[in-house]
């Protein structure tokens, strides 16, 4: 149960860890925007929408790849009622390679890494979700593709980047994440993140720093395959 439920935790916050468009998301690694697909991806009808998705592709768009420490604090609301606590570091690096690694509960991480959902970028949500503007700063995201997730909400900040994910699901609940972004190393980049999840099974709240980014830097392929 612990690992269950920690995991599930833990997933939603580095799910939306990302210095906006460092949603991938996810997942993987809170991640700076990904190129657009070779594919022609179906563009948007509405210019507003146009417009907005625009904006939020261009931030951070010189970030090749960074790495950053992570420390995640998760509050279980149903039993066994666990606060664990998790330290570690993500990695990204264009186009979509990402890695959490724990440096605290090496077996929930393993758990963990099986797991992690990967948040595709807004450069790519037209080919992969039927695109919607609820709102002139909220979007609406439909799978293409029938799944777990019936679809998902973002709220997106003035500047492009996201402020709040919050996913449904079709077996019932949500998770729901809001992120603070700061500017590091003149970037906009994600240095705290607050999360809720509501789940049938399970439910808790998580909180999350990230800290000390190191941008633009080498990083070794072992990274990504450990």
């Amino acid at each position: 149960m612990r690992t269950r439920l920690t995991t599930a935790l833990a997933l939603a916050v580095l799910a939306a860890a990302a210095p906006m468009p460092l949603l991938r998301a996810a997942a993987a690694a809170p991640s700076p925007h990904a190129p657009a697909s070779a594919t022609p991806a179906p563009q948007p009808s509405d210019p507003a929408l146009g417009a907005l998705l625009a904006k939020m592709v261009a931030v951070n768009a010189d970030v090749r790849s960074y790495e950053a420490a992570m420390t995640v604090n998760v509050a279980m609301h149903t039993f066994p009622y666990l606060k664990p606590t998790l330290t570690g570091k993500v990695y990204w690096e264009r186009p979509d390679r990402s890695a959490v690694i724990f440096d605290t509960l090496p077996a929930l991480g393993s758990q963990f890494k099986k797991v992690y959902p990967r948040i595709e970028a807004p450069s790519q949500w037209p080919a992969i979700y039927v695109v919607s503007l609820e709102h002139a700063d909220r979007v609406r995201l439909v799978p293409r593709k029938h799944g777990r997730v019936d679809h998902v909400e973002v709220s997106v900040n003035d500047d492009g980047t996201i402020a709040a994910m919050r996913w449904f699901y079709n077996d019932g609940g949500d998770i729901s994440m809001r992120q603070t972004f700061s500017d590091v190393l003149g970037h906009a980049l994600v240095t705290h993140q607050q999360g809720t999840v509501e789940l049938p099974a399970y439910k808790g709240d998580i909180d999350a720093a990230f800290t000390d980014y190191k941008v633009n830097v080498a990083i070794p392929a072992s990274v990504f395959t450990s």
